[in-house]
């Protein structure tokens, strides 16, 4: 044991010095964050609840805005599907707009007679 004791003495006294600064340097930055890494960790309580309420709040918004896009799909699709009048027809209703309100019979869905 005492060879290798000295076999390591002599390889570290041959080291360049930017070695000894690089290794000293090294030594204080894991020093540094050892001391300071709880601290960090104490405050960060605080942050992530307010970050997990800000995505429960997103996560809503989103589901929102999932049911208006549905909501729209589905108008795009029933407008799509529309059955196109022929011009007796269009005539025919703009003759029946003309009447009063009470004269018009209700030919068309949606749009119940008052």
């Amino acid at each position: 044991m005492g060879g290798y004791l000295k076999m390591m003495e002599t390889y570290l006294s041959t080291l360049p010095a930017w070695a000894w600064i690089a290794v000293s340097l090294m030594i204080f930055v894991v020093a540094a964050t050892w001391l300071l890494l709880p601290f960090a960790v104490f405050g960060t309580k605080s942050v992530l609840r307010e970050i997990l309420h800000k995505q429960k709040y997103i996560l809503q918004e989103l589901k929102e805005l999932r049911l208006d896009q549905q909501d729209i799909l589905y108008e795009l699709r029933r407008l799509r599907n529309v059955q196109l009048l022929s011009d007796e027809q269009l005539r025919r209703d703009e003759q029946q707009a003309l009447r009063e309100p009470s004269d018009r019979n209700s030919t068309r869905p949606g749009h119940p007679r008052p």
